[in-house]
């Protein structure tokens, strides 16, 4: 029999000694069974949507956000399409229109943030360069006034990236352009994250190297909730080009490399949970 069994059977465990060596051995096994606690301030999964339903509207994995269908012709511009995971969200604006999916407008307090933010998801493009493309982070205060801004947006084609963040009175806080090289009609995966310790934006694509901001500032957000615009617009007169957009999640804090890796998945992306 096992020393423990054994000792216990024996009733040594009664004698004051050995009932100390007890407790310290069910308190290790109590610690083996139990998960860790992630660090203070590390990164908080507070939105995932998987966009596997024909919404709108689409809801997150985590606390059942909802994106909705704001576009200027609702149920026209969004669609169902293959996804990277199985399927994803298709956005096709017709002549310059764009497509405004607003979530939980007028704002949800899951996706406030404090120390920094971070986005990652997974976008295809089709057609010309001419299309733009962005994600706003639109902060609100408690009782609806605005905030910060911040978002990541295709400079009038996808030659290039703007990140910014600006104050309530759109007073540029922090502001910069990455290199950028985009490939079409094939799955790309990006990362965009703010850190507050450090002053930075981070952008990463696919499984690459971070790209840090040249400039640093210290954002301290007074935004108490926020929503989410996702928001494309044709560049050319046909209609023809569409974009799509799949594995959209928000977490408060900065992600890690390794949790970056984890979701890169070696190039096969990877969904909730």
């Amino acid at each position: 029999r096992k020393p423990f069994t054994l000792m216990k059977s024996l009733g040594l465990f009664d004698q004051p000694l050995l009932g100390n060596v007890r407790a310290k051995y069910l308190a290790k096994m109590e610690k083996a069974r139990t998960p860790p606690t992630p660090p203070a301030g590390g990164p908080t999964l507070k939105a995932w949507w998987k966009f596997e339903e024909a919404g709108p509207p689409w809801i997150d994995a985590v606390n059942s956000l909802a994106i909705v269908d704001d576009s200027f012709a609702p149920g026209a511009e969004t669609s169902l399409s293959p996804g990277k995971v199985n399927n994803g969200l298709r956005l096709t604006p017709p002549n310059r229109a764009s497509v405004n999916c607003q979530m939980n407008y007028p704002g949800d307090a899951a996706l406030a943030w404090d120390t920094g933010f971070t986005f990652t998801w997974w976008m295809r493009l089709h057609g010309d360069t001419n299309d733009s493309f962005a994600i706003w982070w639109n902060g609100l205060t408690t009782d609806g006034n605005w905030a910060e801004t911040c978002y990541f947006a295709s400079n009038s084609h996808f030659g290039q990236w703007d990140i910014e963040c600006s104050d309530a009175n759109y007073n540029t806080l922090l502001a910069w352009q990455p290199n950028v090289v985009l490939p079409i009609d094939e799955w790309f995966f990006i990362r965009w994250s703010y850190d507050k310790a450090a002053g930075k934006f981070i952008y990463q694509f696919n499984n690459g190297a971070d790209q840090f901001s040249t400039d640093s500032a210290t954002i301290t957000p007074t935004a108490g909730k926020a929503y989410i615009d996702i928001v494309m617009t044709d560049g050319a007169t046909s209609g023809g080009p569409y974009l799509d957009v799949d594995e959209l999640n928000y977490y408060k804090g900065v992600l890690s490399d390794d949790d970056a890796t984890a979701l890169w998945n070696a190039g096969a992306g990877k969904t909730y949970p």
